[in-house]
């Protein structure tokens, strides 16, 4: 289980302490463990914790161009290319011609893999349920909305 660093000598500084918590579910060990954990529980073809991020980018933002979505969700243009066909061999993903640019192709869920990226939606909503079941129900709810207004206002 993944701890946050210590933070700055201030422990009431909840800014530092926001920050180190961000660290810690932002470094790649984490997001990994728990893509891990939801793509083993859903043992699909072809996804596993490096090609989940691309399926549930897809999912989350639409058809994409693969050089938009490497930059949305951090991997390198090659790297989406490689994990993209294997998708697509899987029957995952699929390509079909951008409308707006005809040298280009946009990525696109096919119906499986719409059921598979909502599958994985639901097992990763169920993970952070049950890491939280032991906290009292307000503490939940303060933490969801407040984490939903903390991203809304890192987009302004």
């Amino acid at each position: 289980m993944p701890t946050c660093p210590t933070p700055p000598t201030d422990a009431g500084d909840a800014g530092a302490r926001i920050a180190a918590a961000l660290g810690s579910l932002l470094n790649r060990r984490t997001r990994v463990g728990l893509y891990r954990e939801i793509t083993t529980a859903a043992a699909l073809p072809a996804v596993d914790p490096t090609t989940y991020p691309l399926l549930s980018g897809i999912h989350r933002l639409g058809p994409a161009t693969a050089s938009s979505l490497a930059q949305s969700i951090g991997l390198e243009r090659s790297v989406l290319s490689r994990y993209a066909d294997r998708l697509e061999a899987a029957g995952l993903v699929h390509r079909v011609p951008d409308p707006d640019d005809r040298r280009a192709h946009l990525l696109t869920l096919t119906p499986q893999g719409r059921t598979a990226a909502h599958r994985l939606h639901t097992l990763l909503a169920e993970r952070i349920a049950a890491r939280t079941a032991h906290w009292p129900g307000h503490e939940v709810e303060t933490f969801a909305a407040g984490l939903e207004r903390f991203i809304a206002d890192l987009g302004r």
